[in-house]
């Protein structure tokens, strides 16, 4: 993918960085999203805005070119009831 710059993450929404510095444009992030939140215009990663924070476009990504931020752990019972 020509254009990209080698230097910087993308932020490509709330959730998702792109780095394209290791990107080989295989695009197993773009179909491995079950909600089909990912695809590409031109060079770049957009988003649709979909993220369900599932993690599989991350994890299957062969080069670690997604980054997607975890979803925040609930409290489970046992802390809820140590907060009162």
């Amino acid at each position: 993918m020509s254009g990209k710059d080698k230097r910087s993450k993308h932020t490509v929404d709330a959730f998702v960085t792109w780095l394209p510095e290791y990107c080989k444009d295989c695009r197993t992030c773009e179909h491995i999203c079950p909600v089909d939140n990912l695809s590409f215009n031109g060079d770049k990663m957009v988003s649709a805005g979909k993220c369900i924070q599932c993690g599989l476009c991350m994890n299957y990504c062969p080069d670690f070119a997604v980054e997607v931020k975890p979803k925040p752990k609930k409290p489970s019972a046992k802390s809820k009831e140590a907060v009162k």
